[in-house]
């Protein structure tokens, strides 16, 4: 049942008033509930004064988690601005219906690496004369996977797993990297290309420091 205005103008001006502060109160906090009206109104037309102790209460109650849900909404809203500034992968797709989406867009991706080359990386970019991990990858181009491998230990072909090797070779510890990069530079890893995560795989010429968004899930602009 909606608001009843023909029914609240028979209610007296404080239960109106109420009714009004109560409905403002249940939107701004974000309260996910929808008011029982017909029961509101036959509980202020029963005339208990109770009934206005009763709404005050529930009006406070609420009007204390407003401040908390805008901040949230302005929360939201800076994750969503963040995140619309690139598309991301779906490996699900082929190669040509990827090209097809992304063409001309800018593309999230990660890339696994060790912390002890955090330091060269965020003053150079991922670049493809150093921190060359496998000794048999293509030359000229850094790796970029579509799967960053968030919540478990790493499987072969995410981030993590990469991060974990690159550690494991260099010293230090496996972060991933979030990055940005134009989907147009992009070509599929020929390393991979013959395994099943080779439709995630991809290869750069050269990713700039200024295109290196979050450390581990931690933005570098907040750093």
């Amino acid at each position: 049942m909606a608001r009843d205005r023909a029914r609240e103008a028979e209610l007296p001006l404080a239960a109106r008033q109420l009714i009004d502060d109560y409905h403002a109160a249940l939107q701004a906090s974000g309260a996910h509930r929808s008011p029982r009206w017909r029961n509101v109104y036959e509980a202020f037309e029963s005339g208990d004064p109770e009934v206005y102790k009763y709404f005050q209460g529930v009006i406070f109650e609420l009007t204390e988690q407003i401040p908390a849900h805008q901040a949230q909404l302005v929360a939201d809203a800076e994750e969503a601005r963040w995140n619309a500034q690139a598309l991301e992968v779906d490996p699900d797709l082929s190669i040509d219906e990827m090209s097809a989406v992304l063409r001309g867009q800018l593309v999230w991706l990660y890339h696994g690496t060790s912390s002890a080359w955090l330091p060269v990386i965020l003053r150079d970019g991922l670049r493809t004369d150093v921190q060359q991990t496998w000794d048999n990858s293509s030359v000229g181009y850094v790796f970029l996977t579509a799967a960053p491998g968030w919540g478990h230990t790493g499987g072969k072909g995410d981030a993590v797993f990469y991060a974990q090797i690159a550690a494991a070779k260099w010293g230090g510890e496996p972060v991933v990297l979030q990055v940005i990069v134009p989907w147009d530079t992009l070509m599929l890893d020929e390393d991979d290309a013959d395994l099943s995560v080779g439709k995630y795989q991809f290869m750069s010429p050269w990713v700039p420091p200024s295109a290196i968004m979050a450390i581990d899930g931690e933005r570098v602009d907040e750093a």
